[in-house]
């Protein structure tokens, strides 16, 4: 991996896991925002219905990933996780275009484009080079001398 990439998927990686423990240590923020899609989804899919340990375990799942993709350890599988989660919270948590307030619209706004900009860093982390799987050839060592059998020779 290059420097770049290396700091790269370090920055992002970096982002992710900040975002992810202010989720864990201020729930209530995130919990009013998605409260009313957790009850919603709770309906129809054997989710818990908690609005807390949704928001919980999302933000796991945010920290997990950045700490993936911060490591180069699993880092598609981490982008994956983490833009799965960034998708959703980016469009739920920040629905700028209902306030009207244009301090709160602005503040929204900010949020929005700032969670689209971590998940677009996911997102090239996915479409990223794959890395080159390392040869695995057996060689069998060539007998010194005379081979395993009377009168054959190597060469």
């Amino acid at each position: 991996m290059s420097l770049i990439r290396f700091a790269g998927r370090a920055m992002l990686g970096g982002a992710l896991i900040a975002d992810g423990i202010d989720a864990l240590r201020h729930p209530t923020e995130h919990t009013e925002a998605i409260e009313p899609w957790v009850a919603k989804i709770a309906e129809s899919v054997p989710l818990p219905d908690d609005p807390s340990q949704v928001a919980k375990a999302a933000a796991g799942g945010v920290i997990a990933g950045g700490a993936m993709i911060a490591t180069g350890l699993l880092g598609r599988l981490g982008a994956c996780l983490a833009s799965s989660v960034l998708a959703v919270a980016t469009v739920v948590g920040y629905p700028f275009w209902t306030k009207k307030d244009k301090v709160e619209r602005r503040q929204m706004t900010k949020g929005f484009v700032m969670h689209l900009a971590m998940l677009g860093g996911t997102v090239l982390v996915l479409a990223g080079p794959k890395k080159k799987a390392a040869k695995q050839t057996l060689k069998l060592a060539k007998p010194a001398g005379r081979g395993c059998c009377k009168g054959s020779k190597t060469k």
